[in-house]
């Protein structure tokens, strides 16, 4: 399938990818340029603040070849490849990886 097409299941609304920071659960919300808590959209650390880029150093994002998702990934993660949450397919995090 080629990079750029979507199957069926890739359709719909976007899931905004989260992260754990000091044990709580946020949505990145990168239009906004924030992270708004999971359990209290209310609190939220602003990406463009100091406390904001500390908050997401420790992550990377890795995008799915499929259908573009965003997926986050801790930097200290072995993990070589991860299924996508949106369409099920293969996000190469790290490394390379021979697709038959």
């Amino acid at each position: 399938m080629p990079t750029n097409a979507r199957n069926e299941t890739a359709w719909g609304p976007r899931r905004l990818p989260t992260l754990e920071v000091n044990g709580r659960l946020y949505f990145v919300d990168l239009r906004l340029r924030e992270l708004r808590a999971v359990d209290n959209p209310h609190m939220r650390i602003d990406l463009r603040t100091l406390a904001g880029r500390r908050a997401v150093a420790m992550w990377r994002a890795v995008e799915c070849r499929e259908c573009g998702e965003l997926s986050l990934v801790h930097r200290g993660d072995p993990a070589e490849v991860l299924e996508c949450p949106r369409c099920g397919g293969v996000v190469v995090v790290q490394g390379r990886i021979a697709l038959a």
